[in-house]
């Protein structure tokens, strides 16, 4: 399961690092040189100017990952197939095994519904934040 999980942060460490530097590019050098003037340390002002104004992105990007990551077998079934006896088996992956080896499509149909459910949830809680940090 070690590999699969590196292997997918790999596959979207990228794209997080340029979303995440174009954010920190876009904090004011005024709040830095302020704190710096007044003494703050590296780690002060990670944590009181860095961190606070990262904090929806940060967010939003952690439900963009975990949607991203849920909707992610190609990779999983080319690596490991749900590994030796199931030690890397995926929802992705057990919902495919239910439809096209045991050919239970009513059994791969519910959880596709409820991956499809859960999904819409998270894009929702994803919507409603990006719209709170465009508002503010």
């Amino acid at each position: 399961m070690i590999s699969i999980v590196i292997m997918e942060t790999w596959q979207n460490f990228g794209g997080a690092v340029l979303i995440y530097l174009a954010s920190i590019v876009g904090i004011p050098r005024d709040l830095y040189e302020a704190a710096e003037i007044n003494g703050a340390s590296v780690w002060q002002r990670i944590k009181f100017i860095t961190l606070p104004n990262l904090r929806s992105l940060l967010f939003l990007m952690f439900l963009l990952q975990i949607i991203n990551t849920s909707q992610s077998f190609q990779a999983q079934l080319a690596m490991t197939a749900g590994g030796p006896d199931n030690a890397t088996l995926t929802y992705m992956l057990l919902m495919n095994r239910n439809a096209f080896t045991y050919l239970d499509f009513g059994k791969a149909t519910a959880m596709g519904t409820m991956m499809f459910a859960v999904m819409m949830v998270l894009s929702f809680f994803y919507l409603k934040v990006q719209n709170r940090s465009e508002k503010g």
